[in-house]
């Protein structure tokens, strides 16, 4: 059975080196790996290495399991708060969630926001 270092150097110049990754324990051996990686390459270029610390791989990892997160436009964020502070809702009282909706008497900022509002 072939050892790893032979199969990566194999790998390496067969342009193959999307076909795997290296994790190494820090930044500093990241670069000495890569560097002695690289010299495996007939054209001392290889494309496409990826020599990880374990912190990188770590986060790599992670990034594919977490949940995305979903941003709300700064546009949408202004109409709320501005919606959600005005003391001047008009008919607070009869419908208590009017301050969520925007009214054409309330100014909204110029944005593709305020014009979808303009519109309706």
């Amino acid at each position: 059975m072939p050892n790893i270092e032979q199969i990566l150097r194999t790998r390496i110049e067969n342009d193959e080196a999307h076909t795997f990754v290296v994790v190494v324990p820090n930044d500093a051996a990241r670069l000495k790996r890569q560097s002695e990686l690289i010299a495996y390459h007939p054209n001392k270029a290889v494309a496409n290495l990826q020599v990880l610390d374990i912190e990188n791989f770590v986060q790599r990892l992670y990034n594919q399991v977490r949940p995305s997160k979903y941003y709300i436009s700064p546009g949408l964020q202004h109409l709320w708060l501005h919606e959600i502070a005005d003391s001047n809702s008009h008919h607070a009282d009869i419908y208590p969630y009017n301050a969520f909706r925007p009214t054409r008497n309330t100014p909204i900022p110029d944005s593709t926001l305020a014009l979808i509002v303009d519109t309706i």
